[in-house]
């Protein structure tokens, strides 16, 4: 890998990823961390995200630094506008820019999916809750997917699956949205009946795909990799990417990128979602299992392209979550010797110990957010790195902590499961599920 020692680093982040910052860090002379966290009466909990950690400097005001940065690395979406800025004043950046609106931006993701000649499940553009609640109760006996368009923050995805279910879930949502009800879009998207699932979890730089990984999640408990050359993935994920790549590269992606597909019973590739960022999971697994992730950054930048190289062939990763109470901040610790192995979200360090912050840094909702950390192991096999994940969470110190181990053996089920209908995750033995349980 080149030499990064002399190049300066600023990360500019929403509250997620300061584990990144950390990791550049090994190869980069200086790293800056900055999170937002102004507001008409800002909170110090916002404020101390990045704060403590001696590998980063947390930057306090970000056009203090811009002089002396090299590069400003955008691990998460929203900020296209300022990467354009950036980069106009001459900085390398590295982020989705304009991109960042396929993840989005729904009703354009489902345009594009048209333009590109991809197929697209039957949906529907709905404004305001009134619209949304007639349209469900006139589907009453339909499987249907309610989106929310732009922010993220107003909710996940969610099914509404028959029509007593749905009218619950639109209550919550009225009480959620209150007298904005109306205001908000959604798209309304048909079940696309599978017979497989795919997907790509890799990098992106204007239209060109590094190696990545073949995964299965568990979903918001586990994931586990096999990393595979990306002429050996399955043709749908390569389908999908080259009919997106020309769109990518118009919008000079250089990021994380990451595909959900659900190929249909007559072979359609149906892509569902797009992540324009880095992805949770399995990004924090990348942080460890791509040895260059530095230099491609460095390089990806400026759009020139380096092909990602494994430290190790297979990896895993599985959530810690913790039971808040009252607590606006929620402590753990871990020895020196694992912490390459802890990616903490939302973090801070005092002393020994690391402090994760719960919703962005408002500590008027801790309750809101329970997943505090996450745990990677990287090995030689699949069962080398589940055996490794097992021993850094023993190491694991925390106030109500739960480690999501038990959910590698779903993913591994699933796996199976897949190579079954003919989704190969690697040419290695795939371990027993029940051999998870076992001490």
């Amino acid at each position: 890998m080149g030499d990064l020692s002399d190049k300066v680093a600023t990360v500019i982040d929403l509250g997620n990823y300061q584990e990144l910052a950390i990791r550049l860090a090994r190869d980069f002379g200086k790293v800056n961390f900055f999170k937002p966290w102004k507001r008409s009466a800002p909170s110090y909990h916002s404020l101390v995200i990045g704060q403590g950690f001696d590998e980063i400097n947390r930057v306090r005001n970000l056009f203090d630094v811009v002089n002396e940065t090299d590069i400003f690395i955008f691990p998460d979406v929203y900020d296209a506008d300022l990467q354009l800025h950036l980069e106009r004043l001459g900085k390398r950046v590295w982020g989705s820019r304009r991109a960042e609106e396929f993840e989005f931006n729904r009703g354009l993701f489902k345009r594009t999916l048209k333009e590109v000649g991809l197929p697209v499940p039957e949906y529907v553009e709905i404004q305001g809750m009134t619209a949304l609640r007639e349209f469900l109760e006139d589907h009453a006996d339909e499987e249907w997917f309610i989106k929310r368009h732009l922010l993220r923050g107003d909710g996940e995805t969610c099914a509404a699956e028959n029509i007593e279910l749905s009218r619950a879930i639109l209550g919550q949502m009225d009480a959620y949205y209150g007298g904005l009800k109306e205001l908000f879009k959604f798209i309304v998207e048909k079940k696309v009946e599978a017979a497989i699932e795919v997907a790509y979890d890799g990098i992106c730089v204007d239209g060109q795909f590094t190696d990545g990984f073949v995964g299965c999640e568990a979903k918001n408990r586990a994931y586990i990799a096999a990393f595979t050359a990306y002429q050996d993935m399955n043709e749908h994920v390569r389908t999908v990417n080259e009919a997106f790549a020309p769109k990518l590269k118009e919008c000079r992606m250089r990021s994380m990128w990451g595909t959900e597909i659900r190929v249909s019973e007559d072979g359609k590739p149906y892509f569902i979602d797009a992540t324009c960022r880095m992805p949770s999971p399995p990004g924090e697994l990348m942080l460890e299992m791509i040895g260059n992730l530095s230099e491609i950054i460095w390089h990806g930048s400026v759009g020139e392209f380096v092909q990602a190289e494994p430290v190790k062939p297979f990896g895993v990763e599985v959530m810690v979550y913790a039971d808040w109470e009252d607590a606006s901040t929620l402590p753990m610790q871990v020895p020196d010797k694992v912490r390459q192995w802890f990616k903490f979200d939302s973090c801070c360090k005092v002393g020994n110990t690391y402090h994760s912050i719960q919703f962005g840094g408002d500590e008027h909702y801790p309750w809101i957010r329970s997943q505090v950390a996450e745990i990677v192991a990287i090995g030689d096999s699949v069962e080398e790195a589940i055996e490794l994940a097992k021993g850094y969470a023993d190491e694991l110190i925390g106030l109500n902590c739960e480690v999501t181990i038990e959910a590698l053996a779903d993913a591994l089920k699933d796996i199976r499961a897949g190579e079954k209908e003919g989704v190969e995750f690697s040419a290695n033995d795939i371990p027993d599920p029940s051999t998870i349980l076992e001490d």
